[in-house]
């Protein structure tokens, strides 16, 4: 069965939103796609205004500890 290694989340508030996607690469980095409605941690984002309903992406370093890449698209 499947074993948690870590458990985190990318925000800065309460907010609501979901998780769409989970991708992994060939180093174990995490690449995730959803939306939300309240403002997330950014990293050289490449849209850093959050209107309401707003499509991310981020990409965490294959432990969880650090936050490689984040923006709303």
């Amino acid at each position: 069965p499947p074993t948690l290694s870590f458990a985190t989340f990318v925000t800065n508030t309460s907010h609501n939103g979901y998780i769409h996607d989970i991708a992994v690469d060939a180093t174990g980095n995490i690449y995730a796609t959803g939306w939300s409605n309240g403002l997330m941690s950014l990293v050289t984002p490449f849209d850093n205004v959050n209107f309401g309903e707003e499509a991310m992406v981020f990409k965490l370093r294959n432990d969880g500890a650090t936050l490689l890449y984040a923006s709303y698209i």
